[in-house]
C-alpha cells in the first residue's frame, strides 16, 4: 500500500488541535505517518499535544518558520510516497485520504487533488457554506478559491481538472514536488505567508503536473483569514499578501499569456495602485520589497522555465 505522511501545522490553534486530530486518526485509510509541526505557538497547544497525543511525531519550531518553511522540513523528514499538508483548523471526514488517494493514482501525470472543502465556526459547527473547491488563477491574475462563501447546494459535484488547490487541504506526489522544487525549496520560503499554495501549482502546471478536483474527498476549514476578514488582518501581513503576487508573476508568467491577458491585468493594477496610494499606504512597502528581491526571483525563474513542459496556449486554457 502506499505510505501517506500527514503534516498537521499548528500556530495558536489550541482551540481546533484536538478535532483535527482526532479526524486524522480516524481516517480509513490506515498507512498513515502524522507529523505535527508547531511553529512557535505561545497559547496551550503543546500541552494537548504532549498530553493527549504522546505517540504523534511533534516536531517543536523555536520561532515561527512560516508555511513553507515548516512545510519543507516536513517534506525532507518524511517518508511518504504522497504528502497532505493541513492546516490545524481543519476536520477531514473519515474517507478523506482514501478518496484524494484514488483519485490521483487513476493517472501518474495528477500532481495534486483538491478535496471539497466546507466552513466551519469557531464551535466546529459544520456549515453548508462553501469554503474552496479549488484555486482558480483569472485573467487579471488573482487568485480565489472557487466557490468560497456560497452555499452548498450540489453544485460542484463533478470531478474536474483545476488550476490548484487550497494551502488548508493540499495533497500532493512527492515525485512532483522533486520534480518542480527551486534548489532545495519546494515552497518557495521567500513567500512566508500567502500564495505559497498557487505559487506550487502554478509550477507544477508549467512542469506538465495536473491538479484534480475530487468532491467526494469532504473537509470542514475554520479559515482564520478570509477576505471578508482582511481588514482585521495585521499590516505586515496584508504586505506578504500584496508582495507575493507580483513575486508570483515574476516567477511564473509566459511572455505570450501576459501580452494576452495585459488589458486585464492593466485595469487591475490602476486600481490597485490608486486604492494603496490613497487608502493603504503601508502597502508601500510591499513595492519596494518587490524590487529588493526581484533579482533573486528572476534567477528562480531560470529554474522554473527550464523544467517548461507545456505550451502557453493550456496555461491560457487554465487561466478564467
Amino acid at each position: 500500500m502506499n505510505k501517506v505522511s500527514i503534516c498537521l501545522l499548528n500556530r495558536n490553534h489550541a482551540a481546533f488541535l484536538e478535532v483535527c486530530i482526532n479526524s486524522l486518526l480516524k481516517q480509513a485509510y490506515r498507512w498513515l505517518e502524522i507529523i505535527i509541526i508547531d511553529n512557535n505557538s505561545n497559547d496551550n497547544s503543546l500541552d494537548i499535544i504532549k498530553n493527549k497525543y504522546p505517540n504523534i511525531k511533534l516536531i517543536q519550531n523555536r520561532f515561527n518558520k512560516g508555511y513553507s518553511k515548516a512545510h519543507n522540513d516536513f517534506i525532507r523528514t518524511s517518508n511518504g510516497e504522497f504528502l497532505l499538508f493541513l492546516n490545524a483548523d481543519i476536520i477531514l471526514d473519515a474517507n478523506f485520504v482514501n478518496e484524494v488517494l484514488k483519485a490521483i493514482d487513476e493517472d501518474e501525470k495528477i500532481g495534486m487533488t483538491q478535496g471539497k472543502l466546507y466552513r466551519m465556526d469557531t464551535k466546529m459547527k459544520k456549515k453548508d457554506t462553501l469554503d474552496s473547491t479549488g484555486v482558480i488563477l483569472y485573467k487579471n491574475r488573482r487568485n480565489l478559491d472557487r466557490g468560497f462563501g456560497k452555499k452548498g447546494i450540489g453544485q460542484y459535484n463533478n470531478k474536474d481538472y483545476i488550476f490548484g488547490t487550497s494551502g488548508a487541504a493540499l495533497f500532493c506526489r512527492r515525485e512532483m514536488l522533486e520534480d518542480i522544487k527551486i534548489g532545495d525549496e519546494y515552497f518557495d520560503e521567500d513567500f512566508f505567508a500567502y500564495r505559497e499554495e498557487t505559487d506550487l501549482a502554478w509550477r507544477a502546471q508549467l512542469a506538465g503536473w495536473k491538479c484534480v478536483y475530487v468532491p467526494s474527498a469532504v473537509a470542514y476549514h475554520y479559515r482564520a483569514y478570509s477576505p471578508d476578514r482582511r481588514k482585521k488582518m495585521p499590516e505586515e501581513l496584508r504586505q506578504l499578501q500584496y508582495r507575493n503576487r507580483y513575486l508570483m508573476l515574476m516567477k511564473n508568467e509566459l511572455p505570450l499569456t501576459f501580452i494576452l491577458h495585459l488589458p486585464f491585468i492593466l485595469f487591475f493594477e490602476m486600481f490597485s495602485f490608486f486604492y494603496v496610494l490613497f487608502w493603504k499606504q503601508f502597502l508601500v512597502k510591499a513595492w519596494l520589497e518587490v524590487v529588493k528581491l526581484m533579482p533573486k526571483m528572476l534567477k528562480k525563474r531560470q529554474q522554473i522555465m527550464r523544467k517548461k513542459r507545456v505550451t502557453a496556449k493550456y496555461i491560457l486554457s487554465i487561466i478564467k
